[in-house]
């Protein structure tokens, strides 16, 4: 993602929230805390375990993580529990 992407990208960032597309096309807001279902065992959780996203981040390159307790994740290891349709 090229830098100028980047920073316009940035005003819409915010630590507590994120935004996510549903199932059926409908974009809503999340808020933290959220939940995430955990698709792989990692070191502190294991597979199907649900936990609570308390904070969102950007790396330098623009990627979302997620911290869950004191831990930050990226997506791919979990999939977000949206109950809004």
């Amino acid at each position: 993602m090229p830098e100028e992407e980047i920073i316009s990208f940035k005003q819409y960032y915010s630590p507590n929230r994120i935004l996510v597309v549903t199932y059926f096309n409908k974009l809503v807001q999340l808020y933290c805390p959220f939940p995430v279902i955990f698709k792989e065992n990692t070191l502190n959780y294991k597979k199907n375990e649900i936990a609570y996203v308390v904070e969102t981040g950007l790396t330098k390159n623009g990627n979302y993580v997620f911290k869950v307790q004191n831990k930050w994740f990226h997506p791919k290891h979990f999939r977000i529990l949206c109950y809004q349709l």
